[in-house]
């Protein structure tokens, strides 16, 4: 989509998605304009445009283009009055057209995956575009706008020897995008690399059932041309499915792909782990991740796959990961209190807090209390027996009422779905509590841990960050041996 001179509005601009393709649009040429009913600053502030809180008709009266979130019904006053809308994931497609883009899909870990690949390919001397569904430090943001594409494409050695032969696209630039698969849009975007990080039942209210999931992630890769690239986490059941059904090219990762990217001789130590990194028989070398959990190790694996496929030196790649700083909300330390590390974290999936409560105990010794909040009332219908079993893994357990997104509340669904199912004794309160009353009671609770985890994909985060952030954060460290 050619962006000059173009009036472009983003409706619903605050979102983390949206406010990045805002700003990609500004810095591509467009005149943006914005509105939100709540919108997010820290997320605004990316986008570099004055928005208006609310909605109307009138927003749209002298605009090219209206861009809206899949939740906004078509018979939105702001979309009835627009000269022309398009949907976000649509819109993401329309902006990439022109870019040779690697797409990273999948229920968790696309938001470090595709900063990892940025990251590697800013170290190499790239200069992608960057989509992101997180505030990179690293980025500044929670998007980069890149240049041209840096020579041909697959036009270097690979590892074992051999060459890349896919047909080089006549694109102009490279392009890093993280995809959303909540309704379907990851499949829009024409790719020249598709990573899958892995494919759960997630996003049941739009799917209706796993195997709708696991058929959109089968057409994600079957839309991938023969001699581009599959990249896909073999460790994941379906996405092993749909990586082996693939006839062209394509590339395994994961702790037990032996035959593709894998690692030996992981160590942990103080919220950095190391291993040897291989590919098939062949060694790489030594990683040392700032990262704490195996799932993060999976997620470098994706990347340094990526890397191999455009030429960069295995050397460069490492060492671009040794000092990549995660996204803000992945295991991010806000500061201390008393004797308590205090940590925000994105994990809004059981899978996602099982992992990452396992990494936790990996790298930090001593008592851990999680203050959860659940993420959309759909979700929590579904999984509640799986989130009160993976958050068991915690000490003990602050749960809030269920942060609603963009879901209308449902019937007899509320957070004590997930409370009444976790063993009374590892409870911190016996009910679920509302946000403020939640992070009052980790405050006078703090100083019996060791770890304080603040976790979930809604506004518990800012909370978090009222009472903690910034309060005395030690030196990061490395003890692990590399």
């Amino acid at each position: 989509m050619r962006f000059a001179r173009q009036k472009i509005h983003f409706m619903g601009i605050g979102g983390i998605g949206m406010s990045a393709l805002a700003g990609l649009a500004r810095e591509r040429g467009a005149t943006v304009s914005g509105c939100d009913a709540a919108a997010n600053p820290r997320a605004l502030a990316q986008a570099g445009v004055e928005i208006q809180t609310g909605h109307s008709p009138a927003h749209v009266a002298n605009v090219d283009l209206l861009v809206h979130t899949a939740a906004v019904p078509s018979d939105h006053p702001e979309i009835i009055a627009a000269k022309r809308a398009m949907r976000r994931g649509e819109f993401l497609a329309a902006a990439l057209a022109d870019d040779e883009v690697i797409g990273v899909a999948g229920a968790h870990g696309k938001t470090t995956t595709t900063l990892m690949i940025a990251q590697i390919f800013l170290a190499a001397g790239k200069d992608p575009t960057v989509l992101l569904g997180g505030i990179s430090p690293q980025l500044r943001g929670n998007y980069r706008c890149g240049g041209r594409l840096d020579g041909a494409r697959f036009d270097g050695a690979r590892l074992d020897g051999g060459r890349f032969d896919g047909a080089r696209l006549d694109v102009a630039r490279l392009a890093v995008a993280e995809l959303d698969e909540s309704d379907g849009a990851f499949l829009l975007p024409r790719l020249a690399v598709g990573v899958i990080t892995n494919v759960e039942p997630e996003h049941l209210a739009y799917y209706r059932d796993f195997a709708k999931v696991v058929a959109a992630f089968q057409q994600f890769a079957d839309q991938i041309l023969p001699e581009n690239f599959l990249v896909a986490n073999l460790d994941n059941a379906a996405a092993a499915e749909i990586f082996h059904r693939r006839s062209g090219n394509k590339i395994g990762y994961g702790k037990n792909a032996a035959g593709g990217w894998h690692w030996r001789e992981r160590r942990c130590g103080d919220g950095d782990q190391c291993a040897t990194i291989f590919r098939g028989e062949r060694e790489i070398g030594a990683l040392r991740l700032p990262f704490i959990g195996e799932h993060n190790l999976v997620n470098a694996l994706a990347a340094l796959a990526v890397a191999d496929i455009y030429a960069v030196a295995p050397d460069a790649a490492l060492a671009a990961l040794a000092v990549c700083a995660g996204a803000e909300r992945r295991w991010e330390k806000l500061g201390e209190w008393g004797g308590a590390a205090i940590f925000s974290d994105y994990a809004h999936h059981p899978t996602e807090i099982r992992a990452t409560l396992t990494g936790a105990r990996e790298n930090y010794r001593g008592k851990m209390l999680v203050v959860f909040q659940p993420h959309l009332f759909s979700r929590t219908r579904d999984l509640a027996d799986e989130f009160a079993a993976a958050l068991t893994g915690a000490d003990q357990v602050i749960l809030t009422d269920i942060y609603p997104a963009r879901e209308a509340p449902i019937a007899g669904v509320t957070a004590a779905l997930i409370s009444d199912a976790i063993p009374p004794e590892k409870l911190a309160a016996p009910a679920p509590l509302p946000l403020a009353a939640a992070v009052a009671l980790a405050r006078t609770m703090a100083d019996a841990f060791a770890v304080v985890v603040f976790m979930g994909a809604g506004d518990l985060d800012e909370g978090a960050r009222r009472d903690f952030a910034g309060r005395r954060a030690p030196t990061a460290s490395s003890r692990c041996g590399l």
